[in-house]
């Protein structure tokens, strides 16, 4: 599932606090699954799935991500809210 909210959000879309909003909600067995899983993906997926199963989550930033890189963030959590009940 966390591909396909990566997927749907898009690469410009997908930043430091939406990785570190599904790093929060995985189990350390979750994001060991989705590393091995991670394979066969498009790069830039790949790229955000190594930041979410990393030991180091990324750094916290005091303000929004900057727009057009991969450091953008669109909130992840109410997609997860909607879909965990």
């Amino acid at each position: 599932m966390v591909f396909q909210a990566l997927r749907y959000l898009g690469k410009d879309s997908v930043g430091d606090e939406t990785i570190r909003r599904i790093r929060d909600r995985l189990t350390p067995q979750e994001r060991s699954r989705l590393r091995k899983d991670a394979h066969h993906i498009t790069d830039w997926i790949a790229e955000a799935v190594r930041l979410i199963t990393s030991e180091r989550p990324p750094r916290s930033s005091s303000g929004p991500d900057t727009p057009g890189t991969m450091r953008r963030g669109l909130g992840l959590s109410v997609w997860f809210h909607q879909i965990s009940g």
